[in-house]
């Protein structure tokens, strides 16, 4: 999705979970400063043309549900992996790699298993890495310490060496990035917006986080993007 037409919803996000705006745009600029350091992180058309070479084509976006790993086993025997991009929201590339599966892309706010993503991009994996207003010292520092190609997001306003294109969680940003450069179609495996293991206040954010994310993804289906669940 392009920011003109996602800035809304941002700033809707913004005002719902009471973010500070000025912690994104200090996020987006520390974003730029990572990604203008790092000659490994792509940037500007080149970044634009890798993302489109690898997503324009059947997509399998990957979340973190228990039944992430039955999903991947069925699609397996299905022949439903083959030809298909990879696309692993963070917390589920731990069970990826359990399975021996390298994705082909992880959108990460560095929530999950950070080794576990460092090793997947060393070998191949392209990292988007997203800054916001609670990690940037993470993602500075996880930027800096990869050895494959990574691309910046933020929630802010993009700029030639940091993107937004669109979505609010790993998985629902994942499957924006998959509309925006020409997915021909997306399974969701390991997705279960209604599930919420946490308790407490933390439950609730987690449960608006979800329903949110579950209606990002339902408006990419209506705009035209197929969407299939595993």
């Amino acid at each position: 999705m392009k920011w003109e037409d996602w800035r809304a919803s941002y700033e809707r996000i913004l005002s719902d979970f009471n973010y500070d705006p000025g912690n994104e745009k200090d996020a987006r600029e520390a974003g730029n400063r990572a990604s203008a350091s790092n000659p490994a992180i792509l940037k500007g058309e080149e970044a634009l043309g890798v993302l489109r070479k690898t997503l324009a084509r059947k997509c399998l976006v990957t979340g973190n549900a228990p039944s992430l790993a039955v999903d991947m086993d069925r699609l397996s025997a299905a022949g439903e992996l083959a030809g298909r991009a990879i696309v692993a929201s963070d917390s589920s590339c731990l069970t990826l790699h359990g399975l021996g599966i390298i994705p082909d892309v992880i959108v990460t706010d560095l929530d999950g298993d950070i080794e576990t993503e460092k090793g997947m991009n060393g070998s191949g994996s392209l990292a988007v890495v997203h800054f916001h207003g609670d990690n940037i010292a993470r993602a500075t520092e996880f930027t800096g310490s990869l050895r494959g190609l990574a691309i910046v997001t933020t929630q802010a306003g993009p700029t030639d060496c940091t993107f937004n294109f669109g979505g609010f969680t790993d998985g629902d940003r994942a499957v924006l990035m998959c509309e925006e450069f020409g997915a021909a179609d997306v399974i969701l495996a390991g997705f279960d917006f209604d599930r919420v293991a946490e308790k407490g206040a933390e439950g609730d954010i987690k449960r608006r986080k979800l329903a949110r994310a579950k209606s990002i993804v339902e408006d990419a289906s209506l705009r035209g993007l197929k969407i299939t669940n595993a």
